[in-house]
């Protein structure tokens, strides 16, 4: 076995210490959650975070932030404010999908709900939510 293969193996049969089914959400709130929920694995991460701004404009910088973090591909759909992005892991070439939603609530507020996980393998040993709280400050400074 080559000695990366034996590292792939390794990589992604570790028990990992993050985040997975019903992982904490940033700013609990009134909306329920649209997106796909997470695998009973521990590679997926979701958060959600509540936004005082307009949620088209909240949309608007979210594809500005997965864009300028690095996505391979980012596909908008403005009229449903979620958008379906996918980063490609460097060494390995693996591919993980991340989606979002941007809904609008009763009392004005708008609230985020991210979602990114791995395709493949059991853990990713933290990659998805590292990468879920750089997508939201990144969102943050715009």
């Amino acid at each position: 076995m080559q000695l990366s293969s034996c590292f792939q193996l390794i990589l992604f049969t570790m028990i990992s210490v993050t985040s997975g089914p019903g992982s904490a959400h940033e700013a609990p709130g009134q909306n329920p959650n649209p997106l796909e929920p997470c695998p009973g694995t521990p590679n997926c991460h979701i958060a959600e975070i509540a936004f005082s701004e307009r949620p088209e404009l909240v949309f608007d910088k979210l594809v500005q932030a997965l864009r300028s973090t690095g996505a391979e591909s980012v596909s908008p759909e403005p009229g449903r404010l979620y958008v379906a992005a996918v980063y490609k892991i460097p060494l390995f070439g693996y591919r993980d999908d991340v989606t979002a939603q941007v809904v609008s609530g009763e009392n004005g507020e708008t609230t985020l709900f991210i979602r990114s996980a791995s395709r493949v393998g059991h853990s990713d040993l933290g990659v998805n939510q590292r990468r879920v709280k750089r997508i939201l400050n990144t969102l943050q400074k715009l």
